[in-house]
């Protein structure tokens, strides 16, 4: 995996290089007719990203540095009171304070490492959007590695909004012992089935569509097994031109959401054959699909159906504080001056972002400072997480 990874900025330079020879020949109009679409070449007419021998040079750097991210990641091992075991073996305890000593621990042992290689991970990423001239790596992402319609300063202004509208409404909410009491009873995978079949038949059209396809023909899994991956995820299988729903049930109430949110994957993906828009338009999908299979399932009583949909909108919201908090410590942290990058400047900026989302309880700031480390997206996808926030927003719309 490590080697094709790394490996992949040059399989991208010569395809590339490719398109643009395809772009300077004399076919050019014929491929596009018979191949790709009208005016598919004219990016490649003046477009140089891979084939930018520094930008190339700088990918493959990046690369290597995600290796070794997750070669440190693969299995941490951690030291309490001179005894060795990896992490997930400490974690799994019901003492408290052993729970407490082990992530202190961890920190301890792994702010260091950790934090000086996504410190390089974001120099290197301030030179490859320099290389292509853009006066900032969230120009760069938002641009051409995502495409957005929004620009970084509308992202800003966005989180700026969160954080000063709805941290307000999470600490209420949180504060609400009515809204914390509430539970919602298992879910057997019968029922599971029940109630999407049930929503997607109300809502009809094209939904309905979707799923019974799915249904025919048997593109999904819900089983509950301890052999399964710890996920649940949509994936459009193109030699099929069918998409595909897994879900690994844990036999609770959020059963029912997560297959929902799934579907709305798939339903996404059954009808646009895999080909998504955008991040945000995804994502829209599936969130909204969470309130709307709530909203028309006849499986549910009233009140299971109005506790479950206040329990879905408190992890919105949630969503909606902890993400923009998230996106919030990226949009610092690249800001910062590469004279200014350090691992404690990183960690002070997570502090500061954890206390201005109201993350945060006095007496703590050890842990708040390092926990950074825990977010994959940081290293992996870089500007992916306001994407969670713009999604959110659109599919509270739609359930309204």
């Amino acid at each position: 995996f490590n080697f094709c990874e790394e490996e992949t900025p040059n399989l991208e330079e010569k395809f590339e290089a490719l398109m643009k020879a395809f772009a300077a020949s004399p076919s050019r109009d014929a491929l596009e007719d018979l191949y790709f679409s009208e005016g598919f070449f004219e990016k490649y007419d003046d477009y140089s990203v891979y084939t930018n021998e520094e930008y190339l040079h700088l990918a493959q750097q990046e690369k290597t540095l995600l290796t070794q991210y997750r070669n440190l990641t693969a299995d941490p091992q951690v030291t309490v009171k001179e005894e060795t075991k990896s992490l997930e073996e400490w974690l799994d305890t019901d003492d408290y304070y052993v729970y407490l000593a082990a992530i202190k621990a961890y920190y301890e042992q792994y702010n260091p490492s950790l934090g000086e290689l996504f410190v390089e991970l974001v120099k290197v990423r301030q030179q490859l959007a320099a290389a292509l001239d853009y006066d900032s790596y969230a120009e760069y992402s938002y641009e051409v590695e995502y495409q957005r319609d929004y620009t970084p300063e509308q992202g800003d202004a966005f989180l700026a909004e969160i954080r000063e509208k709805l941290v307000p409404v999470q600490n209420q909410a949180e504060a609400d012992l009515a809204l914390s009491r509430l539970t919602v009873g298992d879910a057997t995978e019968q029922q599971m089935t029940d109630m999407l079949q049930s929503a997607a038949k109300k809502i009809g059209g094209a939904v309905w569509d979707a799923y019974r396809f799915m249904e025919t023909y048997e593109l999904c899994d819900i089983h509950r097994s301890p052999e399964k991956v710890e996920a649940s995820f949509q994936i459009y299988i193109y030699d099929y031109e069918a998409p595909f729903l897994l879900v690994n049930a844990s036999g609770t109430g959020s059963d029912y959401t997560t297959f929902a949110h799934e579907f709305g994957h798939f339903t996404d993906s059954f009808h646009n054959y895999g080909a998504n828009e955008d991040l945000e338009t995804a994502e829209t999908f599936s969130q909204a699909m969470e309130f709307l299979a709530l909203r028309y399932t006849d499986t549910l009583t009233e009140k299971e159906k109005s506790d479950m949909t206040k329990i879905a909108l408190m992890d919105s919201l949630q969503t909606f504080v902890s993400q923009a908090a998230y996106a919030d410590f990226e949009a610092r942290v690249y800001a910062l001056d590469p004279e200014e990058l350090s691992l404690e400047a990183v960690n002070a900026v997570y502090l500061q972002c954890c206390k201005d989302y109201s993350f945060y309880v006095p007496g703590y700031d050890f842990f708040y400072s390092m926990g950074w480390i825990d977010v994959l997206h940081f290293y992996e996808v870089p500007y992916y997480i306001i994407s969670y926030c713009v999604s959110a927003d659109a599919a509270l719309q739609i359930a309204e």
